[in-house]
Order: C-alpha cells, then sequence, then structure tokens
C-alpha cells in the first residue's frame, strides 16, 4: 500500500486549487507551485477541553444526521439532486432542463479561461467539448501561466478573435481586472469555482461554486455517522481533529471552519488543533505530509485522529504519513476535492486512512456553466436574471451552489458518469 501511495502520488501533479476554491476578489490565492519544504509548526492549543467524554457516541448533530449505513445505498445520488434541483418548462432558462432548441442558431464560439493548467482544467476543457457537441458550440481554452498580464491579454485575443462568451476560472487576486474588461467589452461570462464579489461579500456576476463550508460540516458528519463502525468503543479524551488549513484563502478558511463547527457539535469535549500550510508557503503533498507527520508526533497523547485536509493534496500526504505509522487505520483523512482519491482507488489503495472525500463531478460544474452562458448570448436571460431562483439575498448575481456527493471506494468508479447520463441519456459523447 506503501507503494501505491508513493507512485500515486509521484503521478499526480499540483492542479486547479482555484477548482473548489472560491471568496472575494479582493483576497489573494493560494499558491499552486511546488516550494521547499519549511518547518510549518501547528497550533498546539486544543480547541476544546481533553476530558473524555461520557459516551464513545458522538453528540447530537443540530443538523439532520445522515445514516450510518454506507452513503452509496441511502443517499441521493449526484443525479437525483441535479434532477431535483432543475426547474421544468419556462422557468428552465439557464438549466440543462431548458426546451429551447440549440441548434437552430450557428454554433457559439466560447473560450474556458484559466489561471493554470492541471489535472482539474484538463477535465473541464473534455466536459466544454462533450457538451458542445450536444448544445452546438465550440470551445476554445487559454492558459494564463499563473500570470495576470497573460489572462488578461488571452481575453482581449479572444474578443478580437470574435468569441461569443467565456468560462472564467480565475485568480481572485486579480479579478477586479478581469471583470473590469469583461464588462468594458461586453463578452458574456459565467465564473468558475471561485466567485467576483464586492469587498462586502456581495456577488456580482453569474459564478458556478461548491458550499465551502458544507464541504467541511458533511466530510466531519460522514465520519461521525460510521466511528463506531471503524473503531469500536474508544476513549473520546484520545480523540483528535487535525485541520490542515491554507489561511489567505478565503474558501479554504471556510472549508476549516466548517468542520471544525461540526466537529465540536458532535465531540464537544474533544480537542482541535490546526496546522496552516502558509508556513510552508505552498499546497502539495509534501507539505501535507510534513504538516501531518509534526502535528501527530507532537502529540503522542491523542490516539485517534480525524484530519480534515482544506485540499486533496494535504489529504494525499496525510495519507502517506499514516501508512508509515504503526497503525494507520487510527488516522481518518478527509477533504473537500475530488480529482485525487479515485485514483488513488484506481491503483489499488484500499481506503485504510483516507476513506472519503467531497466531490463534485466536472459536469456538475460545467454543465450549468454552459447553460448558463448560452442563456446569456441568446439574450434570454440577463446576469442578474440567470439562475435568479437560486439567487441569494443581497446579491446582484448569482451563484449557483452545485451538488456533491461523498466518495468513497464503494463510489468512486461511477459518481461522474451518473450526471453524465442526465446531459447525454443516449451515450453520444461517450
Amino acid at each position: 500500500m506503501k507503494k501505491t501511495l508513493a507512485i500515486l502520488l509521484a503521478l499526480v501533479i499540483v492542479v486547479g486549487l482555484c477548482a473548489c476554491a472560491g471568496g472575494s476578489s479582493s483576497q489573494p490565492a493560494a499558491s499552486t507551485s511546488p516550494a521547499e519544504s519549511a518547518s510549518p509548526a501547528a497550533s498546539t492549543s486544543p480547541a476544546a477541553s481533553t476530558e473524555p467524554a461520557a459516551s464513545t457516541e458522538p453528540a447530537a448533530s443540530t443538523e439532520p444526521a445522515a445514516s450510518t449505513e454506507p452513503a452509496a445505498s441511502t443517499e441521493p445520488t449526484q443525479a437525483d439532486q441535479q434532477v431535483n434541483n432543475n426547474p421544468t418548462s419556462a422557468d428552465a432558462v439557464g438549466y440543462y432542463t431548458d426546451p429551447v432548441d440549440h441548434f437552430a442558431r450557428d454554433p457559439y464560439k466560447f473560450c474556458y479561461h484559466y489561471t493554470g493548467a492541471g489535472a482539474l482544467t484538463d477535465n473541464m476543457i473534455e466536459v466544454f467539448t462533450r457538451l458542445g457537441k450536444l448544445y452546438n458550440f465550440t470551445i476554445e481554452d487559454v492558459d494564463a501561466n499563473r500570470s495576470a498580464e497573460a489572462y488578461v491579454q488571452g481575453i482581449e485575443v479572444e474578443y478580437n478573435k470574435g468569441i461569443d462568451g467565456a468560462f472564467i476560472d480565475c485568480d481572485p487576486t486579480f479579478m477586479n481586472r478581469v471583470y473590469e474588461l469583461l464588462t468594458e467589452l461586453e463578452i458574456p461570462n459565467v465564473f468558475l469555482f471561485s466567485p467576483y464579489t464586492s469587498e462586502d461579500g456581495v456577488n456580482l456576476a453569474p459564478a458556478v461554486v461548491i458550499d465551502q463550508a458544507r464541504s467541511g460540516r458533511d466530510t466531519i458528519q460522514w465520519y461521525a455517522d460510521r466511528l463506531q463502525e471503524i473503531w469500536g468503543d474508544i476513549d473520546l479524551s484520545e480523540l483528535c481533529l487535525l485541520n490542515l488549513n491554507y489561511s489567505t484563502t478565503p474558501a479554504f478558511v471556510e472549508r476549516v471552519q466548517g468542520s471544525t463547527e461540526r466537529f465540536k457539535e458532535l465531540f464537544p469535549d474533544c480537542a482541535i488543533l490546526e496546522a496552516d500550510g502558509v508556513t510552508a508557503g505552498s499546497i502539495n503533498a509534501e507539505t501535507g505530509y510534513d504538516l501531518t507527520s509534526q502535528t501527530i508526533s507532537a502529540h503522542p497523547e491523542y490516539k485517534y485522529w480525524i484530519v480534515f485536509a482544506c485540499v486533496e493534496y494535504y489529504a494525499q500526504g496525510a495519507a502517506r504519513y499514516a501508512e508509515t505509522t504503526a497503525n494507520p487505520e487510527n488516522i481518518l483523512i478527509t477533504n473537500s476535492g475530488s480529482n485525487s482519491l479515485p485514483l488513488e482507488f484506481e491503483a489499488g489503495y484500499d481506503g485504510t486512512s483516507w476513506k472519503v472525500c467531497y466531490a463534485v463531478s466536472d459536469i456538475n460544474y460545467g454543465g450549468p456553466a454552459a447553460m448558463g452562458l448560452i442563456a446569456l448570448c441568446d439574450g434570454r436571460a440577463t446576469p442578474e436574471t440567470l439562475w435568479a431562483d437560486r439567487k441569494a439575498d443581497g446579491d446582484v448575481c448569482t451563484k449557483y451552489v452545485v451538488d456533491a456527493v461523498m466518495v468513497t471506494i464503494d463510489n468512486w468508479s461511477n459518481f461522474k458518469d451518473e450526471v453524465w447520463a442526465i446531459y447525454d441519456p443516449e451515450g453520444k459523447t461517450a
């Protein structure tokens, strides 16, 4: 198993971090470039008392708890959620249920602009290519190589070529410039992964995002519902939550806040520690390994650990560390993001420690974004009216919050296919 993780970690490159990241345009984005390992120091002050709890069962959740049965058999699938969350008939503008004839017009020319290439961006290009065949548009992609200047220039070049609309996957640090240019050139657009917001948090452009805090809450809940099954009766004074954070990126902070809040609700007398990747300055598996090993090694008083990683690369590193310990099954790892864990399972990893991730399939991002951009280009919706039924109070434009699924070794192989079947029931693009 150690060899499996080592081989896979060598194959998986650091990619698409803003994929599940959101946040204000006034906040800096996390670095996605590997850096030399520093010596990050984790917080050593537990957030709560470490006195043993009366029972090994978690405290009652303030929200309905998930079933204790495996998620695949009791929770709605992404396909179920997608069907239930899409309007019908006249209210379906910008959704896949929109009855418009997409082939009654000339093909639209769309461009996918992204900050830097990686596995996620590769996946999104494939998604848009397949969707284009179904909904009559072509797709070009422009990689800014993590340069603000290149990003802006890429939009100008595509505009001069006659682009109809743009998918904007943009580093929050230069969203202001990008949004101003899109407005000036009057290019219909949908932001992906990171919303464009004002300083006071008002969403200003159509965007497709995840619920950041919920990703933290749901992953902790998933383990809590299965703790007895996994560990049996344990002394909760020996249980600790370790959050692997990257504190300069608001979306990652929201995820950690979600995991912390749910853990406190369920295990009010257990300890919580945090290790911040900003101290190392990088988001990669090596930093995840270092943060986890240093923290757990420094706290032998805790025998059982739940590790929540704000990004999947930290989860990879944590899993690699767990495999070096005498009892890897005592370290349960989870995260927000789904590009890596399915690859681990595909390579033969049996999920000893890293059992689950909060996953959004690529089509769940690309589908709504494509349908929304088509509606904008058709003139059947404006940025302010697109997906209005989902608009939060106070927002100018809607943040379309996508559906997610908890991916495990039982459902990793088909969790994307079931959603693709909604958009392409006849398998025309498979």
